[in-house]
């Protein structure tokens, strides 16, 4: 699998699995004070909306794999012939270059 198909099946299965369980989590804890606050429908809005902003602010965890999609994209000779391990190894935390765009962005 390359990185582009490895990062895209990560990036599904952590995006849509794992909002539901931080949403049952929040409701779980707070979905009574929320509702108080705010209404039911309201209230369930707003902890699905939070719940999404946290699995999205999470998602930079796989930016590395991103990045490196990118560059097999379009300089795929720099990557030819390196391993994984190696890679991350050599390119190190520059593989988390624009980290906060992307939580900003999710």
């Amino acid at each position: 699998i390359g990185f582009g198909a490895a990062y895209k099946i990560l990036q599904r299965v952590y995006k849509f699995g794992g909002q539901p369980v931080v949403k049952d989590a929040l409701t779980k804890k707070y979905g009574s004070e929320f509702d108080e606050r705010f209404g039911h429908k309201t209230g369930q809005t707003l902890l699905a909306a939070i719940s999404g902003s946290l699995i999205g602010i999470g998602e930079v965890v796989l930016l590395p794999l991103d990045a490196l999609k990118v560059k097999a994209q379009t300089a795929p000779e720099q990557l030819h012939g390196r391993g994984v391990v190696n890679i991350f190894a050599q390119e190190g935390m520059s593989l988390y270059r624009g980290a906060g765009l992307t939580a900003m962005r999710n």
